[in-house]
């Protein structure tokens, strides 16, 4: 990084100093501008290796509708949802209200298309929950999706850590929450007056699944980690039906909160070595990059002439070539 500095004198200019060498950025920003995947594109085109997901990953990472599209059409498990613009729920109120009734029914979570921590997302029981949700929600976004719940559902979550073809899956967990069945803002950040987020909560690790169950859904998760070529650690939730003994996915963060290190804990990684392999992956992840051949010669342009009076150009050269 350069820094400028000033010289003393009247006809003296700035000059700029090296401030500091980064070798790897580690990134543990949440939201718009860190974790979606403009932040990412800005140390890609300053060329520093970092620790997080990419571009595209992180950008389908924070948008809850892109996610839910491409999980949905890579035939992953995802609940039934719609999303709504602000202009049109503005406008067609009764329309939006109407649609959600048909094609998902009570109750549904009302979720902001891009923000972090649960915030904004609230659960529909009747219609006037839900325009008090949508209401909420388009505060904080102009794009709101509308999902499908589940009666009492029980949310467990897996990280994934690894870079290319080296992927693990942690331990699963079942995060443990109060009687209004939803983790959320308040759950995560208020509730035992603790700041930690996730890393505050009490949970049961690993979580009463059976192996079976769990082997599964660590599958699934590298598998989603794959999909979204990831890198460094992330953290997938989900939600687990025991009615019908289905496991469908709510999200990936792909920089989880506190790193997911007591997950990673209990797979026997202290917070250090766990910090020592997503440098590794960012520096891995910098060298293939910087392997790319961006260049590529061309003699398409070589019988081009220009400036001369009467000349065919490159078209006219190419079907004279072919009459020969």
């Amino acid at each position: 990084m350069l820094a400028s500095r000033g010289k003393k004198g009247l006809f003296t200019h700035t000059e700029e100093v090296v401030a500091a060498r980064l070798d790897v950025a580690i990134i543990v920003m949440h939201g718009l501008n860190g974790e979606d995947g403009t932040l990412q594109g800005l140390l890609e085109l300053a060329n520093i290796p970092y620790s997080s997901t990419g571009v595209a990953g992180s950008s389908i990472g924070m948008d809850k509708i892109m996610m839910k599209q491409f999980f949905r059409g890579a035939s992953l498990p995802v609940l039934p949802g719609t999303w709504y613009t602000r202009t049109a729920y503005r406008e067609r109120p009764e329309s939006v209200f109407e649609d959600v009734e048909k094609e998902l029914g009570y109750p549904v979570f009302v979720k902001p298309a891009n923000l972090g921590s649960s915030i904004g997302v609230s659960p529909a029981a009747n219609r006037e929950e839900l325009k008090e949700a949508l209401d909420l929600a388009f505060e904080y976004d102009r794009r709101v999706l509308v999902e499908k719940g589940l009666d009492h559902p029980i949310e467990l979550n897996c990280s994934v850590l690894g870079y290319d073809e080296e992927v693990e899956a942690s331990p699963i967990e079942m995060p443990v929450i109060s009687a209004n069945h939803m983790l959320d803002f308040y759950e995560k950040y208020l509730r035992s007056g603790s700041t930690k987020g996730m890393a505050g909560l009490s949970r049961i690790l690993p979580a009463p699944i059976g192996e079976a169950q769990t082997r599964e859904m660590q599958e699934l998760s590298k598998r989603i980690f794959r999909l979204l070529d990831c890198k460094g650690v992330v953290r997938i939730d989900y939600m687990y039906d025991k009615d019908s003994d289905k496991v469908y996915i709510t999200e990936i963060n792909t920089i989880p909160g506190s790193l997911a290190f007591y997950l990673w804990e209990a797979a026997g990684v202290r917070y250090t070595q766990l910090i020592d392999r997503m440098v590794d992956y960012a520096r891995k992840a910098w060298d293939d990059r910087n392997e790319r051949n961006y260049a590529y010669t061309s003699d398409i342009l070589s019988s081009v002439t220009l400036g001369s009076k009467g000349s065919k150009g490159s078209k006219g050269s190419k079907w004279a070539g072919a009459k020969r």
